[in-house]
This record gives C-alpha cells, sequence and structure tokens, in this order.
C-alpha cells in the first residue's frame, strides 16, 4: 500500500515547472508594460484593441493570468510537500 503522505514525483515535477515558467514570464509581463504602458483612457483602450488586439489583451494583464493558472499545480505540491512536515 502507497503511503498517502509520500509526495508524487510527477507532481513535484509540475509544481518545479509551473515555478519556473512564473519565473520567466513575471519580467516578461514587466518588459511589455515598459515597452508599450497600458492606455490612460477607456477609449485609449478601444483604440489599442481596435490597432493590436494582442498588445490590448497583455494591456489587461493576459500574462498575470495566466501566470494565476500556471500557479495552481505549484500551490498544490507546495501544499503537498509542507503537508509531510508540518500536518498542522
Amino acid at each position: 500500500m502507497r503511503d498517502p503522505d509520500a509526495i508524487h514525483p510527477e507532481l513535484a515535477r509540475l509544481g518545479a515547472a509551473a515555478a519556473l515558467f512564473v519565473v520567466v514570464m513575471i519580467p516578461l509581463q514587466a518588459a511589455v508594460f515598459i515597452l508599450s504602458p497600458p492606455p490612460n483612457t477607456v477609449e485609449g483602450f478601444f483604440t489599442l484593441f481596435q490597432e493590436n488586439p494582442l498588445l490590448g489583451l497583455l494591456s489587461l494583464d493576459l500574462l498575470l493570468t495566466l501566470d494565476y493558472l500556471v500557479m495552481i499545480p505549484f500551490y498544490l505540491a507546495l501544499y503537498v510537500v509542507v503537508r509531510q512536515e508540518a500536518p498542522a
């Protein structure tokens, strides 16, 4: 019978990959905001979306949203590891 508290190596690898992905994406998101700051007005966002829809989505934190989704397996793996050492 398998120990229920043993961490699954696949989950650990997935969590590590997720953490690495986020470490790469955060500077990329910062670079997007530095190179193309988001508009200050609603009309500016409409114009940006008409001219470049992808840049419009990036200005509305598309990469940050992807980061949050990728953090789900990271936090799951972190929970499993911490649960072994401190179950409380």
